[in-house]
């Protein structure tokens, strides 16, 4: 089973105590953006509460998600000249911004920070490599599970259209795989709109 794309593997971030790094702790509501660029210089986001997606958008306007941010990951914001995805919220969260003068005084939190996007750049790929070589179902499987490692219940974070544009399909076809895998018995669903997952070992297979 590959690793969570939104539990960090490592222990969740402490948060430095010195003032001038405790004040950019910002709460955000769905649906919003992160800012960049000129908008607040260069820096990195920490993820404290929540999940964060970054995005581009294809030249038709199609958007794909290629990075789910949840607690403990670091989101870098760069200049305006660079290649550089939204970031848009999807659930209500907390983010903590390190802008770039602070963290080049600040070296043992700076290594921190990029150890973690290291680890980020690997979930990344598998990312890649997942929705590259896999069916629709598989793909979806392989979603559902990285949300629930060791779980049964699940309070899934994301719309059907978020779903589809992370795994790269429409959002028909992840409805019907999701009535598919609701007929094989790996999953039901709550009355709350949460998911139980029934058979693990069919969600990849």
């Amino acid at each position: 089973m590959l690793p969570s794309p939104l539990i960090p593997s490592q222990k969740p971030w402490q948060p430095c105590e010195r003032g001038r790094l405790r004040l950019v702790s910002q709460s955000y509501q769905a649906g919003q953006v992160l800012p960049h660029g000129k908008a607040r210089g260069d820096g990195m986001h920490l993820v404290e509460r929540g999940l964060v997606a970054l995005s581009m958008r294809h030249l038709d306007g199609r958007r794909q998600i290629i990075f789910l941010a949840g607690p403990g990951d670091v989101i870098c914001r760069c200049g305006e000249d660079s290649i550089d995805a939204d970031a848009e919220v999807l659930s209500p969260s907390q983010i903590r911004f390190f802008r770039q003068d602070v963290l080049q005084q600040e070296p043992a939190l700076r290594c921190q920070l990029l150890e973690q996007v290291r680890r980020q750049h690997e979930r990344a790929m598998q990312h890649v490599f997942a929705i590259g070589q896999r069916e629709a179902r598989q793909r979806l499987g392989w979603l559902l599970a990285s949300f629930s490692p060791g779980a049964r219940e699940l309070d899934l974070p994301l719309s059907r259209q978020d779903i589809a544009d992370y795994l790269g399909l429409t959002i028909e076809t992840v409805s019907r795989e999701f009535m598919r895998l609701k007929r094989m018995g790996s999953i039901a669903y709550g009355r709350s709109g949460s998911i139980t997952i029934l058979r693990p070992d069919q969600l990849q297979g």
